[in-house]
Order: structure tokens, then C-alpha cells, then sequence
């Protein structure tokens, strides 16, 4: 499900002539992923973050560090934030979640958001992933894990255009 504010006869002009970049936020990885007009979406490789107590001040500052290079790189208008929902229909994800989505709208207030909802994304992305790599090696595997949650963000990124 999408939450979209435009009126439904701007959304394809607004949608297919800007760039987006969707957000996975996970647990422990961010994942990237990003469209630009005429260009199918692609995923963005971002290293690990890992949300301790210790060093959360710092995993929000790299990422954002990084976040805003893509952005600037690429001219970001839009964001596509996934909202997870679990098996029985509840919100689910990180409990960080709100907090990230609070600090972007602060940190990047020219750029509109959208929400759209990700359910499985992560295991159809795992599917996608390993199915097109095999036969496996140890780094391989490690790789591919490593790319799943941007891979998951190009799956919701693809829905949410196949919608409109």
C-alpha cells in the first residue's frame, strides 16, 4: 500500500520524471536503492550499519553521511520509505524506524516522502539474489547477503511504480 498526497492525474508525470531513492531500514542494514527518469530502479551497496547503544550517535552520522552524497549525486525529489508490516497486518520493523523517518524530514526538507508498504520484500529479494548466483563460494554468500536489503528496496521501489 502507497500513502500518496498528489492527485491521481499528476502522480504519472511526478512519478516517472523524478528521481527516488527507497529506503529499507533494517534491524541491522540500510537498504538503498534508486530510480532515475528512463533508467530501470537500481540498488545501492551501503556497508553495514550496526545500531548498538555504544555507537548509535555515530551509525546516524555515517549514515547520513552517506545519505547525503547519493542525494546530491543524484538529485533526489523523492523518498520511497518501506513500511513494514508483519504476517498478521501490525506495523513491524526497527523500532528506529520512526526516529530515521524524523531525522531525514528534518535533515532534507525540500525532498517529499512516500510510503510504501513492504511485506516479504526481504525473502523475495533472497530468492532473486540466490537464485542468480550459484554455485556459491564463501565470499559469495556473504556478498549476496550483504546486498538483500537493497535488493528488497528495488523490489518495493518496482511495485511502487507498477502501481500507477
Amino acid at each position: 500500500m502507497t500513502f500518496c498526497l498528489l492527485p491521481k492525474a499528476q502522480r504519472p508525470l511526478a512519478f516517472f520524471s523524478q528521481t527516488f531513492l527507497a529506503v529499507d531500514f533494517g534491524h541491522k542494514k540500510v537498504g538503498l536503492s534508486y530510480y532515475t527518469p528512463g533508467h530501470i530502479p537500481l540498488p545501492v551497496m551501503l556497508s553495514p550499519i550496526f545500531w548498538e547503544k555504544e555507537s548509535l550517535e555515530q551509525s546516524w552520522n555515517f549514515l547520513f553521511h552517506s545519505l547525503t552524497k547519493i542525494i546530491e549525486e543524484l538529485r533526489v525529489q523523492f523518498f520511497l520509505i518501506g513500511h513494514p508490516r508483519k504476517s498478521d497486518g501490525e506495523l513491524g520493523g526497527t523500532p528506529l524506524l520512526p526516529e530515521f523517518i524524523e531525522r531525514v524530514k528534518e535533515k532534507y526538507p525540500n525532498i517529499s516522502f512516500f510510503y510504501h508498504e513492504e511485506y516479504l520484500t526481504s525473502q523475495e529479494a533472497k530468492q532473486r539474489l540466490f537464485k542468480k548466483r550459484r554455485p556459491f563460494k564463501k565470499q559469495n554468500v556473504r556478498q549476496t547477503l550483504s546486498s538483500v536489503d537493497s535488493m528488497a528496496a528495488k523490489i518495493f521501489l518496482e511495485e511502487f511504480f507498477d502501481e500507477w
